[in-house]
């Protein structure tokens, strides 16, 4: 009898060790698998955050806070050299005004290496209107002979901008590229986005 039973446990014994076994490793995969998941996500989330940053610290007037994310200043230059103040670390109103009515909402995000793409739709004034106006402002201002300096052109530019109450919703990619941080890169695409419609007068102005 002693024999008997001494077998029976051992064959138990063998068989929860080995249930043990097959539990330790289910629960490693799952453990694998909910790191990969997580890193994988937070991948995704760490240049939409950045995205969302830009766009709310410009929306805020927080010229500092953006900086962190972009070349502020290749931003803004990007619309027209004139409007870049190198002895400026607050916004002007002018630049307020660029920014104020942002609205946006993020499509889609895609990584490979340090590159990320994101897919952004983007709703502000109408710029193709703006900068048609403001063109016609400084035309009429030249025929009457009047010098146009920087001062006066940042004026009929705000005018236009308080002028225009249309509002043009694009979707654009924006690129960012990742050394330390993750850093939105200033381009064609990005200008267009935050400023809808303003690559219509490009064109137009370069067939000239």
């Amino acid at each position: 009898m002693g024999k008997h039973s001494s077998g029976k446990y051992a064959k138990k014994k063998k068989i929860n060790i080995k249930m043990i076994g097959i539990l330790i490793v289910i629960i490693l995969i799952i453990t694998c698998i909910v790191i990969f998941i997580n890193n994988h996500t937070n991948s995704k989330t760490e240049p939409e955050k950045y995205i969302e940053s830009l766009f709310t610290a410009l929306k805020n007037s927080n010229r500092e806070e953006a900086s962190k994310y972009i070349d502020y200043e290749k931003l803004i230059s990007s619309l027209d050299e004139m409007l870049l103040d190198q002895n400026t670390t607050q916004m002007t109103d002018l630049e307020k005004k660029l920014f104020e009515n942002l609205k946006w909402n993020i499509e889609n995000v895609e990584i490979q290496d340090n590159q990320a793409t994101i897919i952004v739709e983007m709703t502000n004034k109408n710029f193709a209107n703006i900068i048609t106006t403001w063109i016609k402002e400084i035309l009429k201002e030249k025929e009457k002979g009047t010098i146009i300096s920087n001062d006066l052109a940042i004026q009929k530019l705000e005018e236009a901008i308080d002028e225009e109450n249309s509002s043009k919703t694009i979707l654009k990619k924006i690129t960012l590229s990742k050394d330390d941080n993750w850093k939105i890169v200033v381009n064609d695409d990005l200008r267009d986005l935050i400023f809808p419609g303003i690559d219509s007068v490009s064109t137009a102005l370069n067939q000239f």
